[in-house]
């Protein structure tokens, strides 16, 4: 019995990493923030910078592809859970199995960041140096001010009590 509560414990563990992998650059905001994928923060950021119109047409396509192509990732990686539960459910699951599926989810997101970062360089090459210099300044801001958040995200649940 002992064994196969360390089996059912495991292929758990295995579901919830899969599932994290796979949602963890496209995941949905949480308490106190915007969330989203990490392309997205640079994007946020080229709204406030007075951008011409051929500069705002470029920032609006590449939104909108980073988005799409996040959403396909997504779609994907739920069809990958959807196999990863599939093989929890038989007596042997194949650890080279879920392994691949989880190396696989994490490639995906990887060449959405890629495309992300190469999209958000593209625009970055239009900018005036006032533009990039703005863009830098509101960069390190938000930042700290995510940090911020965090560590008094962080003060706030150290004094709530653990659970059990």
């Amino acid at each position: 019995m002992k064994r196969m509560k360390k089996i059912v414990l495991a292929s758990s563990l295995a579901v919830v990493m899969l599932a994290g992998a796979a949602t963890a650059f496209a995941r949905p905001g949480g308490p106190g923030g915007s969330g989203g994928f990490p392309g997205m923060f640079m994007m946020r950021l080229f709204g406030d910078l007075d951008l011409t119109e051929q500069q705002e047409l470029q920032a609006i396509r590449a939104r909108r592809a980073i988005k799409e192509q996040a959403q396909q990732a997504r779609e994907e990686s739920s069809v990958q859970i959807g196999q990863a539960i599939d093989e929890l459910g038989k007596a042997n699951p194949d650890s080279q199995k879920l392994h691949g599926l989880a190396d696989q989810a994490i490639a995906r997101f990887t060449k959405v960041a890629h495309s992300a970062i190469d999209q958000m360089l593209a625009i970055h090459a239009t900018l005036s140096p006032e533009q990039k210099t703005t863009l830098h300044t509101r960069a390190k801001e938000m930042h700290e001010r995510r940090m911020e958040k965090r560590e008094r995200r962080e003060q706030r649940d150290e004094k709530k009590p653990a659970r059990r």
